[in-house]
Order: C-alpha cells, then structure tokens, then sequence
C-alpha cells in the first residue's frame, strides 16, 4: 500500500515576542496561514522496521534528525509493533530553513500518513500530544487555515478568515535562518504587546486585506537582518514590484507579499524570478496536509 500526502507550507501574517517564560522559551502571539503550495511525501510499506527516508533537495537530514523521522519514532514508541517499516520520498518544492513550516508539516503529513496506512485508531487529543512533541508549530498543521498561536506557538485558537481571494508571492534568496539563533538574540526592546494580534484577527475576520497589509509584521526582522543588508534588499525589491504587507514570515529567511490580484501576482513572479532561487505565487489554503491514495 503507498500514500501521497500533500504538505502544505505556512506564512506568519504577523509575530510579536511578548517576553521570556520560566522556562526558557518565549511567549509569542502569531497568526499562521498555510498555503495552497508545499512538499509531496510519498510513503510505502517495507518489510524491514526502519524509516528510509530520501530527497530530491541537498543537505536534508535523513536520519533521526528529520522531523518525518522523529514523527515515525514517536509512533513506534507509542503503539509499538502495530507500526511498521516505511519507505518515504520527500519531494521538496518548500526551502528549508526558511520559515515557511517545511519540516513541521512533513511530519504532521507523515502522522496522518501512518495512521491511514496501519490503520491506527487514533483521536485528535493523542495526535495533539504527538505533534506538540516534535514542535510548536505543528499544532497547527493538524488542523491548518488561518489561527492565532500563542504560548510557544502551540496554543491556537481557530480564525474565521473572510479575506478576498489573496495572492501571496513568496520570495527566497538561497540562504536559511537558524530559529535558535533569532531567539538567542532577541531583547527586551523585541517584545510588544498583546494588542497587535488582536488587531490582526480581527481584519482577517472581518476581510480587510487593506488592513492586514498595513498590519503585518514581525518581530524578528530586526534580529535577523543586523549587520547585513540582504534583507532590506530583498524587501525593496518586492516593494517595487508594488507587492504589500511585505514581510518575514517565521524567523526567515524567506519573505512574502500580498499582490494586487492574480494578474499582478503573474507580473511580480516575471519580474523577480531571475534574481531568486524560490519567488511563487500561491493562494490561501484553508486546511493542512492532505492523504490520498497512490
């Protein structure tokens, strides 16, 4: 039996640090978007109990430090021999390292994945569970769309996004991001209030792009981006291309805009996509990743 999974990618509409927590993390308050672009996964039984994993992408870990992996390790600790062996093949289209959710929704991709294909009775609190364990975000890929993440990411509270069709273009230069180092250098002039994400929300929900441009943001712009200019260079591209609510998405390093209409979106490709190894232009998606048979 061999599934295909449809893994979908996600941007940060805005992020605000609020500050750091006892234990070491920081509280955030962010709203998430997944795309209608991502990866494939496709994904066999073997015989043998282990996790082959291959890529069409250089440098992609395929051993225990993948997160696809680590979901399959999971599994097998919590249900044991009722999990085999698989065999997967990861077709990335999403850069790695660049804020866009890659990693996080493979692995949510390859829980649903397992689940179908050793027909695992399994409810929506023990798959919580499982994906709270392999990251913060990958709470919100069970379920994707559009939800505000609170806490370390994980806490989320469901948005019903009325925008009008959207186009998003999305940029990425060739270099990532390390998420641990953007958090490491983070101060106290970072963190903002609650206020912003509520303001967010509340265009989302009402459908007011124009307002949702001019609120977009993120926090970890200016951490990323000191001392360097690759940043700013980036997003005066986009912005002369008349692209809005330019932005980072996650902690980097990839950037999005917000076309005009899908015309303009058309446009915006054509004109950047000769300075960039990754420039798409996608629609909203209003759901997470998605199994079908093979």
């Amino acid at each position: 039996m061999s599934l295909r999974v449809f893994t979908p990618a996600k941007i940060n509409w805005m992020l605000s640090i609020r500050g750091k927590r006892e234990d070491g993390f920081h509280d955030i308050d962010t709203i998430y978007q997944t795309l209608d672009w991502g990866d494939e996964l496709i994904i066999r039984k073997i015989p043998d109990h282990k996790c082959l994993i291959s890529c069409n992408f250089p440098g992609i870990p395929l051993n225990s430090e993948n997160l696809i992996h680590r979901a399959w390790d999971l599994f097998r600790r919590d249900f044991g021999r009722l999990v085999g062996g698989v065999e997967i093949e990861l077709k990335k289209s999403i850069p790695p390292g660049a804020g866009l959710g890659g990693g996080s929704s493979n692995a949510v991709g390859t829980m649903f994945a397992l689940k179908h294909l050793f027909d695992l009775k399994i409810g929506p609190g023990k798959l919580e569970e499982v994906a709270q364990e392999l990251g913060s975000d990958c709470c919100f890929f069970l379920f994707g769309g559009t939800a505000i993440g609170s806490g370390r990411g994980g806490e989320l509270r469901e948005l019903k996004n009325r925008l009008p069709e959207t186009w998003i273009i999305i940029v990425w230069a060739g270099f990532s991001s390390s998420t641990t180092e953007a958090y490491r250098r983070l101060t106290a002039s970072d963190y903002q209030p609650k206020g912003r994400v509520d303001r967010m929300a509340w265009a989302i929900e009402s459908g007011d792009l124009k307002f949702v441009q001019k609120m977009a943001s993120n926090a970890f712009y200016r951490v990323v981006s000191a001392g360097e200019n690759r940043y700013d260079e980036i997003i005066t591209r986009m912005k002369s291309v008349k692209l809005g609510g330019v932005c980072l998405t996650g902690s980097g390093s990839a950037v999005f805009g917000i076309a005009t209409n899908k015309q303009h979106a058309a446009d915006c490709v054509r004109c950047l996509e000769s300075s960039y190894p990754v420039v798409v232009a996608v629609r909203l998606r209003h759901s997470g990743p998605m199994v079908s048979p093979l």
